[in-house]
């Protein structure tokens, strides 16, 4: 309609493209047709509450407490998914807006979405419980072994055939793969930023009577 105003080039609007043919291609057509009509209903929002917004004109009378009533107008009633799209979409706009000097207003915050950190517990993690727990035990068990502590060449020997053992060198493999255990067992070393830094930090190891850390913080 020749009464409309015409739609100010500062609100972006993802690009359609062509119709793809191909199965996949059209999945994201389909995409990127769905962002591009999200904002439009923003732009109907707008054209009833505050024209000078669609078309980019300075306006004096638009404040805060115009913004805000648009911002409820635009989030009411929305699945996430859409009220991200538009609520950006609407933020963006104005912050353009603002800094070409058509508004003085205060830009509302955008949506930012958090990526989920994947649980530290899954199924497959449930399943190998029993085999944790026995190494777990076995682990304990080590610590009070007798033969262990006095480096008794039987006890090693039962040992040589491991697959990685570097021979002559057992006893400190031992050792040090019990220590490694206990720290991630009972210590919390269990992120691999952590256990790749350890080889080259060992050195930074404090002890007292009752137990051995390394401040990673201070490296």
């Amino acid at each position: 309609m020749a009464d409309e105003p015409i739609v100010w080039a500062g609100w972006k609007f993802t690009p359609v493209g062509e119709k793809p043919e191909e199965l996949r291609a059209y999945k994201y057509y389909l995409h990127r047709r769905k962002r591009n009509l999200l904002p439009w209903g923003v732009i109907a929002i707008l054209k009833d509450k505050a024209p000078s917004l669609v078309s980019g004109t300075a306006d004096q009378s638009i404040d805060d407490v115009c913004i805000q009533e648009i911002l409820q107008a635009i989030e009411s009633r929305r699945p996430g998914y859409e009220l991200k799209q538009c609520r950006n979409f609407f933020v963006q706009g104005l912050d353009r807006g603002v800094r070409e000097g058509l508004w003085s207003i205060q830009v509302p915050a955008p949506v930012f979405t958090i990526r989920r950190q994947k649980a530290l517990f899954q199924p497959e993690t449930f399943i190998r419980l029993p085999e944790v727990r026995l190494i777990q035990r076995l682990l304990i068990a080590s610590w009070s072994e007798p033969e262990f502590f006095q480096q008794s060449e039987s006890y090693l020997q039962s040992l040589k055939a491991i697959k990685g053992f570097i021979p002559g060198d057992e006893y400190k493999q031992l050792r040090a793969g019990q220590l490694l255990l206990t720290a991630m067992l009972y210590g919390g070393l269990l992120e691999s930023q952590w256990l790749y830094a350890l080889p080259s930090h060992i050195n930074a190891m404090q002890a007292n009577a009752d137990c051995c850390w390394i401040d990673f913080s201070k490296m």
